[in-house]
């Protein structure tokens, strides 16, 4: 039976010191909510993942990414679009535009490809080769490339010249002979 409990608060933390009946004592350390934050809170990256995304992508495809990589909601519940767009109007994100991308002076790694006449597959590869110059915020998050590299007279040139070596031959396998 527990006789009595004292708190102590220190900064984010709230020390307790239960009295049990018989004389035993217990030692407890709790750490406080902060202003504004409850235990359904989501984590403060995902804050600043949502944000930077909402800039990428429309709400469906935040969704679908942020299930992809495991983010739940403060609820633990799964992200759907509505569940994105409530959760950017009570941040206060801005609504991601079509037009976005064009104003900024960037496009995405399929648009990349169609503009130099190559694979997507072949621009992702160029992009960890270090060749053409693009960012992602995180993983699953859509690749991001500033237009005026691809129109880079060098950059082009290093593009068509660079990779172009031979895949490998596995000297155990067969090979097919057609007559």
């Amino acid at each position: 039976m527990l006789r009595e409990v004292v708190a102590c608060v220190e900064d984010d933390q709230i020390h307790l010191l239960l009295h049990w009946q018989g004389g035993d004592h217990t030692r407890l350390m709790v750490r406080k909510n902060r202003r504004g934050q409850t235990r359904w809170s989501v984590e403060p990256e995902t804050v600043e993942l949502i944000r930077a995304c909402a800039r990428l992508m429309p709400d469906k495809a935040i969704a679908g990414m942020l299930n992809r990589t495991g983010q739940r909601t403060g609820r633990s519940n799964g992200w759907t679009p509505s569940r994105v767009r409530g959760f950017r109007n009570t941040h206060g994100i801005t609504v991601y535009r079509d037009s976005e991308w064009a104003e900024r002076g960037e496009v995405t790694l399929p648009e990349a490809a169609r503009t130099l006449n190559l694979s997507p597959l072949t621009v992702l590869r160029q992009i960890r080769a270090g060749v053409i110059s693009a960012t992602q915020y995180r993983a699953g998050a859509p690749w991001v490339i500033k237009r005026r590299d691809l129109e880079d007279p060098h950059m082009i040139e290093r593009v068509r010249t660079c990779c172009k070596s031979p895949s490998s031959s596995n000297p155990n396998q067969k090979t097919f002979v057609f007559q």
